[in-house]
């Protein structure tokens, strides 16, 4: 299982659904050397008002983007993507078995 430190969630409307852009060197961390890949992700979805949270079961499919002209320590996700898991400021990626999973931070 690889994982990323803490992303900076930036939102962007012009960003296409369901594709996320990082720095190649997160994507390094996740064991991603390929510029771009096709991705199960799975993100966090709240419960109730007590914070706590599960992962929704079914995946939703997309791309994982590494461009250099992304910031390092950052992910870039469409704006309506970035509402459904919840606005987040900070997340983490982790990489397993072919799914992306999302963790709000």
């Amino acid at each position: 299982m690889n994982k990323t430190r803490e992303l900076i969630a930036l939102s962007n409307s012009s960003q296409p659904q369901n594709i996320l852009v990082i720095h190649p060197n997160d994507g390094a961390d996740l064991g991603f050397l390929a510029i771009s890949s096709k991705v199960k992700i799975f993100f966090q979805i709240s419960l109730n008002d007590r914070k706590m949270s599960t992962f929704q079961m079914k995946p939703t499919y997309g791309i994982l983007n590494l461009e250099n002209n992304c910031k390092a320590g950052t992910v870039q996700l469409n704006s309506g993507f970035w509402k459904k898991i919840g606005k987040p400021v900070k997340i983490q990626l982790i990489f397993n078995n072919e799914k992306l999973f999302i963790i709000n931070k």
